[in-house]
């Protein structure tokens, strides 16, 4: 890491950033960032830091910190819990060339940005628990062909949504506790072959 490198980090840290290593690269948590430490310009980011994640701000400061990793190609993962999600967010967010992973729950996520987000057909892993997604919603994850991991917990999905979800061939995790389904739903479900990990906890799915 050059100096220049080591000293943005730093500057975060000072903020009240947190930050991880792990095999992909550097986390970097902003959920306890004391913003009134700051008194100019945000730093810039880290090479090193691949995975960005935020908790609650305002509009303003979300718009602000997503600004900072339009063309950031080092970012693979990004998170945003508990904000205010709107369009200007979520274009913020296409532009970030290399992204694989996001991660919008517990936020006013809809069918609508759904269907925004879904332009990038390379996303491996998206998480939308508890967030405004319905059936209608799911219809444009059919050509997401390289999802692995899909969290749709507490979402007002049932069986009649499910059958959008056989495009997703790569699919090997799917999270769907919480949800309206019943029994019906099971026989979408077996057509998703390569499936290794199914969340069905808190429906109306009986085990006999």
């Amino acid at each position: 890491m050059s100096v220049s490198e080591n000293s943005n980090l730093n500057a975060w840290l000072a903020l009240g950033a947190r930050s991880r290593s792990s095999e992909d690269g550097l986390e970097l948590n902003l959920a306890n960032v004391d913003w009134a430490r700051q008194s100019s310009g945000l730093p810039a980011i880290p090479v090193e830091v691949t995975s960005w994640k935020m908790q609650g701000g305002s509009d303003e400061r979300v718009r602000e910190l997503l600004t900072l990793l339009q063309g950031q190609k080092q970012i693979k993962a990004v998170a945003l819990r508990g904000v205010n999600v709107n369009e200007a967010s979520i274009g913020c967010i296409s532009q970030i060339p290399e992204l694989i992973e996001v991660d919008f729950s517990d936020t006013n996520f809809s069918n609508a940005h759904l269907e925004q987000i879904c332009q990038n057909d390379r996303l491996q892993s998206i998480n939308l628990a508890e967030t405004s997604i319905t059936d209608n919603g799911l219809i444009c994850l059919k050509k997401m062909r390289q999802l692995k991991q899909l969290n749709l917990n507490k979402n007002k999905i049932t069986e009649a949504g499910l059958h959008y979800l056989e495009g997703l061939v790569s699919l090997r995790d799917l999270s769907l506790g919480g949800t309206p389904l019943t029994g019906a739903a099971l026989k979408w479900l077996q057509r998703l072959v390569l499936l290794e990990k199914l969340d069905l906890r808190h429906t109306h799915i009986t085990h006999n």
